[in-house]
């Protein structure tokens, strides 16, 4: 049986799997889902790629993040079909950042000065709304505060989907905050699979991805209002009250906490700038 041991990336975006020879393999990780792998090191190994893949992909390097902004939100909304070239230009300015979502985007084939010309036009593609999602993690920041901690990280995946197991933890009020989604930059659901000159299978396939991009990364937007009832429930949570986990978080109680704790310090900010809460959920689903 071979051990398999997952080292954090280093400058250059490698990791290495350990086996228990010890001859490493290389994988070079260009973004969160793409994993290339080094053909040379299966011979060097005496393991097959398959099989690295697997452990690879069930070892939960896979991990989902949250950030949070204290913005009002009625002032972000007024921002879709603007025109406001000052606002374009503060945010393309954001240099550090404007490169991390472009690196993602371009996968897609997109760039974030394309994605914010489009919300601030108003004139919105459905396949493009997991990048315009993304673009709060630009204006949360200009049209509000970032606040601390500044990411919640968690390991593995379907984090987005714990939300009916939280009133086993007695948190009813933040379930129904995990069940929501803001469509954002779209105040209502879009219609999808606008007709076109293509086949039926191909319309199907677009609305499918149409689909997909609508659901990630989640946008919850919390208001002002239910900051204080949250804060109450919130407030002495403790791994005590784990007592039930969902199978993809099983033995993760730790990181409920974790979750926990970082929401309970973003609503406490929020509530203390009088404003509302965004938190996006991001990561791979």
């Amino acid at each position: 049986m071979v051990v398999l041991s997952i080292l954090a990336p280093d400058n250059a975006g490698k990791q290495t799997v350990v086996p228990a020879d010890p001859v490493s393999l290389s994988l070079v990780v260009a973004r969160p889902g793409r994993v290339g792998l080094d053909p040379s090191a299966e011979s060097r190994a005496g393991v097959s790629l398959p099989e690295v893949w697997t452990a690879f992909r069930l070892g939960d390097m896979a991990e989902q993040f949250l950030v949070a902004f204290a913005v009002d939100h009625g002032q972000l909304r007024r921002v879709v079909g603007s025109a406001d070239a000052a606002l374009s230009r503060r945010a393309l300015a954001r240099r550090t950042k404007v490169g991390e979502l472009n690196e993602l985007f371009e996968e897609y084939g997109f760039s974030v000065r394309e994605a914010l010309d489009q919300v601030l036009s108003g004139k919105l593609e459905t396949g493009r709304a997991g990048e315009y999602r993304r673009l709060l993690e630009l204006l949360g920041p200009l049209l509000g505060r970032a606040i601390a901690p500044r990411e919640i990280v968690l390991p593995g995946r379907g984090w987005h989907e714990i939300g009916p197991w939280m009133p086993r933890w007695g948190l009813p009020r933040l379930a129904r905050v995990w069940g929501r989604q803001d469509l954002f930059p779209w105040k209502r659901r879009p219609r999808l699979g606008a007709a076109s000159a293509a086949g039926a299978s191909r319309r199907g396939v677009q609305r499918l991805r149409e689909e997909n991009a609508l659901l990630w990364p989640v946008a919850r937007f919390i208001p002002a209002s239910e900051l204080p009832a949250l804060t109450a429930e919130l407030k002495g949570f403790s791994r005590a009250r784990v007592v039930q986990m969902p199978e993809r978080q099983a033995g993760l109680e730790e990181e409920v906490l974790h979750l926990a704790r970082g929401l309970a310090a973003w609503v406490r900010r929020a509530r203390a700038l009088e404003t509302d809460l965004i938190v996006l959920h991001d990561g791979q689903c």
